[in-house]
């Protein structure tokens, strides 16, 4: 199962990392009204942008479904449930 490595939201600090069932990693990160999802190379580089918005609808659609939660917990929640990257990009379309 997909679990957390990393998570730190508070007043300066607002990212996630999650190694999936595949030992891939990726990292949420928040900043200036921003998700973004990336692949990380060697558990620490960010490599690749998977999925990224600025904007609150685009957001709200993809990770807000019913439940009012912290933006960074809702993502880290639907990326607990992807299995590979590859999952991770269809979910995310």
């Amino acid at each position: 199962m997909s679990k957390v490595i990393t998570y730190r939201n508070d007043s300066k600090h607002s990212f996630c990392q999650i190694k999936l069932d595949s030992g891939e990693k990726v990292l949420i990160s928040m900043g200036s009204g921003t998700i973004k999802i990336s692949k990380l190379l060697i558990g620490v580089i960010p490599t690749e942008t998977i999925w990224e918005s600025g904007d609150a609808k685009t957001i709200m659609r993809m990770f807000l479904e019913g439940d009012i939660k912290h933006p960074l917990d809702a993502a880290k929640d639907k990326v607990l449930t992807a299995k590979s990257i590859n999952d991770l990009k269809i979910m995310l379309v």
